[in-house]
């Protein structure tokens, strides 16, 4: 009987909840984010395992490294549809967590050579760009990171919208550059910034404002030599 009395009092309760609207809190799971094309020699890391060939489709998961050769690209989408272009000679790292639908970080960190991003705006969460010696908080806008081993300097170039670097506000049409142990300078874009980034994001030309799109193209070569554009809108 007493058995019986504390089961009705436990549905009692579940169905209490469940008419509230509450549930469970949902557990945070790693973050995903897909290859949707890869140009000539793209490797992958996990926390797991070395270095392995990545192919279009793979799943990269918070703390996977992907790594570019010369002349090579790979191209990233996460779930909001937000996107990266990884140019060649470049090591990026991925990580975050997400809860349920929502994401909770997000960070992609440029160790060497650079990136193009097209990235869907955000009510709360910020999507993070990071290399060596600087941090970007970018809420939706396009533009490209690039990091220098060699010279031990970065470059956040805005393409469109605006975003945060080390703090100083970047809008559309200015890079934000740093070199370690000095501090960051804002400067005016010129048609030679993306040429020497090796990333050749473009704007497409001026149109009225209800059918303007942002696009960045970056031309590429395959195997055999042959000239090939992805486009990312």
């Amino acid at each position: 009987m007493k058995h019986s009395r504390a089961f009705a009092s436990l549905l009692a309760v579940g169905l209490l909840l469940a008419n509230l609207g509450l549930t469970p809190p949902q557990e945070k799971r790693d973050i995903q984010a897909f290859l949707l094309k890869v140009i000539k020699d793209v490797s992958k890391k996990s926390t797991t395992k070395s270095w392995e060939k990545a192919i279009p489709m793979d799943r990269l998961k918070s703390g996977y490294q992907l790594k570019t050769e010369a002349g090579s690209l790979a191209l990233i989408r996460f779930a909001d549809e937000s996107k990266l272009l990884v140019r060649e000679k470049s090591i990026v790292e991925i990580k975050g967590q997400v809860q349920g639908r929502q994401i909770i970080d997000r960070d992609v960190h440029v160790q060497n050579g650079g990136l193009g991003f097209s990235v869907k705006k955000q009510e709360t969460e910020q999507f993070r760009f990071s290399t060596p010696i600087s941090v970007a908080s970018i809420r939706g806008t396009e533009g490209a990171v690039n990091h220098s081993d060699s010279d031990s300097t970065s470059n956040f170039t805005c393409v469109s919208g605006s975003f945060d670097v080390d703090g100083v506000s970047v809008t559309a049409g200015y890079t934000y550059e740093r070199k370690q142990g000095a501090q960051g300078q804002t400067r005016q874009n010129n048609p030679d910034d993306t040429r020497n980034s090796s990333l050749n994001t473009e704007q497409p030309p001026q149109q009225p404002p209800s059918t303007r799109t942002n696009r960045l193209e970056i031309i590429g070569k395959d195997r055999s030599g042959k000239e090939v554009k992805i486009v990312i809108e």
